[in-house]
């Protein structure tokens, strides 16, 4: 009734399963390290460490909380409780730049609030 050619589906499967591979190797894979890569980092914050949340504020941790919160100053008098579901990344690189002695004012990106906003008086 039905004249099967048992070598297409074999060559079908064999396809489907190299289908599947690869796309484990390639995108499923990599992801599973770069989260795991991520909680190994946030289960090894420490005071000083330098952190980028999902937001984009660069902050320096300033302690810790338990287990899944941290404080983190940013800027000069800026001091939050950031949740660890919502840091993005250490960032090592900015650890000597955000520590260093110059005034804040003189670092090139660091724009004071007060620069921002300057002072309206109401009427």
């Amino acid at each position: 009734m039905f004249d099967i050619n048992i070598t297409s589906v074999v060559l079908q499967l064999v396809l489907l399963a190299t289908f599947a591979a690869s796309l484990f190797l390639f995108l499923i894979r990599p992801q599973m390290k770069r989260a795991q890569a991520l909680k190994r980092s946030l289960e090894a914050l420490k005071p000083g460490d330098v952190i980028v949340t999902n937001g984009g504020l660069v902050g320096t941790v300033t302690g810790l909380l338990g287990d899944k919160l941290v404080t983190a100053q940013f800027g000069d008098t800026a001091e939050f409780v950031v949740d660890k579901a919502f840091i993005h990344r250490q960032e090592p690189r900015f650890g000597a730049y955000l520590h260093s002695a110059e005034e804040p004012s003189e670092r090139p990106f660091v724009l004071r609030a007060r620069e921002a906003a300057p002072e309206t008086q109401l009427a």
